[in-house]
């Protein structure tokens, strides 16, 4: 049904959301910051961005580049989040492949933002605002929210730190942006739900 409204809605808007958000990224400088770090951490990247877990290799970040590729393509937001979990989900089990190290959450955020700068991709900030505006919030709780939320770390992370010391902190703005839009796309969710309740008590009544 989802995907069916989004063929429906979606996909004749998908240029035109496209570059609305690539007028506005360029307007704020988001872009050409996001496309400036990217470049400037190529250079000693596992090093400046303290990663201490294992990560893809270059055959795993070429297939991970191709699904974000691809990605770029789709117009559901689904299609989307699903080829991102994938990605995702690939960087996790690398951490894994050393034998006799412990891994853990806070090692996920520095390899999965190495592998974001291997594949070099400044749209991926434009995908992730797409998703995490467009997305019904059921796909927001569990594994979509994140590793959604996983990638917009990581985004930060690049842009805020590109050749200083290396922290897997986020800046106060960027945590105040995930609070905000944690608790904004939690009332759509409960404000759905109130609203299907009332129509199924509706439909009851009138039965």
């Amino acid at each position: 049904m989802e995907k069916a409204l989004f063929g429906c809605v979606l996909k004749p808007l998908k240029i035109q959301l496209q570059q609305t958000l690539i007028s506005l990224h360029t307007q704020d400088g988001s872009l050409q910051k996001i496309t400036d770090s990217l470049l400037a951490y190529q250079e000693g990247a596992l090093e400046r961005l303290a990663v201490r877990v294992a990560v893809l290799d270059a055959r795993g970040v070429d297939r991970a580049k191709a699904k974000l590729t691809l990605m770029q393509r789709s117009h559901s937001p689904i299609d989307k989040v699903l080829l991102l979990l994938q990605v995702c989900k690939s960087v996790y089990k690398a951490m894994g492949t050393q034998p006799d190290q412990d891994v853990g959450s806070e090692d996920f955020l520095p390899a999965l933002s190495y592998v974001l700068v291997q594949c070099n991709i400044p749209q991926l900030l434009l995908e992730t605002e797409y998703m995490m505006e467009l997305l019904e919030p059921s796909w927001l709780t569990g594994e979509g929210g994140y590793y959604l939320t996983s990638v917009y770390a990581s985004l930060c992370l690049i842009q805020s730190k590109p050749g200083a010391t290396p922290t897997c902190s986020l800046t106060n703005e960027a945590q105040e942006y995930l609070r905000e839009w944690s608790r904004r796309r939690g009332q759509e969710a409960k404000t759905q739900k109130d609203s299907q309740q009332k129509q199924v008590s509706f439909f009851m009544y009138m039965m």
